[in-house]
């Protein structure tokens, strides 16, 4: 299982932890819930803001996500997936 943790206000989605059960990593779990993320603060207009490492390194890594990436307040740089 993995899990994404994040808080959403009115124009920002910060995500704070994504995590992966170690048995699973390697599969795109990790990935996967960040895309989710994405998708729902597109839905809902807002911008995401990475706290956790690894999802900054996804949403960094991939043009896709540039329309809703938003730097905001800090990041730690310690991927988990």
């Amino acid at each position: 299982m993995g899990r994404l943790d994040w808080r959403l206000g009115p124009d920002v989605a910060h995500i704070d932890y994504v995590q992966v059960d170690p048995a699973l990593r390697g599969q795109g779990l990790g990935r996967r819930l960040v895309d989710a993320a994405v998708t729902y603060a597109r839905e809902t207009g807002r911008r995401v803001v990475p706290i956790c490492g690894y999802a900054g390194h996804v949403l960094d890594a991939d043009p896709r996500y540039a329309d809703v990436l938003d730097r905001g307040t800090g990041r730690r740089d310690s991927p988990r997936e």
